[in-house]
């Protein structure tokens, strides 16, 4: 009988432990993507002069702001308490 409630006990803090991670996982996404859209946003604000004295280009912004902020995710995921 011990040996089953200690069974049971593992299999549910295994799934909290699930939930968890994918909660935090989701909240984590959520942010970059607020993020990239917000520089996104930003960006699309300049003139074509503004963004070439950056080095950039209008059709390069969407892809930047979305490989910026991916990356920072995978960096975020690997420390999160």
């Amino acid at each position: 009988m011990t040996q089953l409630v200690l069974t049971a006990s593992g299999w549910l803090n295994a799934w909290q432990e699930g939930i968890q991670s994918f909660i935090k996982e989701v909240v984590v996404k959520h942010k970059a993507r607020k993020l990239a859209k917000q520089t996104v946003n930003e960006l699309s604000k300049l003139s074509n002069r503004e963004l070439s004295d950056l080095g950039l280009y209008r059709a390069d912004i969407r892809g930047i702001a979305e490989k910026h902020y991916q990356e920072e995710v995978n960096q975020n995921l690997r420390g999160w308490v």
